[in-house]
């Protein structure tokens, strides 16, 4: 008897429909930096959101690659810092973003000439690389700054979907 009641509920029970992963054609990125939430001693950072424009649900990678430019569109040198708690490295499971919802992760940096030997570039917009292609989005002024040839660290926590 209890074997057919546990039968039946798995039968009422909706089917969830496998997502594919989103494609950037299907994707919306914008910047929000919360009126200076992110700007402070010797940082900066912005809220990076990814907005899922298609029909359907698709997945997005838990920690997408970020990628920061300069006003000529070359790729700046930074590198993500795994989150903490996460050694010897993330394991970070993908996300489910049904049609207009929105994830986000929040990113910051170093900006100010904190190092020995700093070395600081400005950043004029900020991507999100999707295989081959990236969604880019300008930001309104920043810098980053690394110690020496280093890359810059970006803290880059995964992506979150807003309920």
């Amino acid at each position: 008897m209890l074997a057919l009641l546990a039968m039946t509920a798995l039968a009422a029970a909706p089917a969830t429909v496998p997502a594919s992963p989103c494609r950037a054609e299907s994707l919306a990125l914008r910047t929000d930096g919360e009126n200076g939430n992110f700007n402070g001693m010797s940082h900066g950072g912005t809220r990076l959101i990814v907005r899922n424009t298609g029909s359907s649900d698709c997945l997005l990678p838990g920690l997408p690659t970020v990628i920061f430019l300069d006003a000529d569109g070359k790729t700046l040198a930074t590198e993500r810092k795994a989150p903490a708690g996460m050694h010897p490295g993330p394991v970070v499971l993908p996300v489910r973003l049904a049609p207009g919802a929105e994830a986000s992760t929040p990113l910051r940096w170093v900006s100010g000439e904190v190092y020995d030997d700093s070395r600081c570039v400005s950043i004029a917009r900020v991507g999100v690389r999707y295989g081959a292609k990236a969604l880019v989005e300008g930001l309104a002024s920043g810098r980053i700054c690394a110690p020496g040839d280093a890359p810059a660290a970006v803290e880059q926590p995964p992506l979150s979907v807003k309920k």
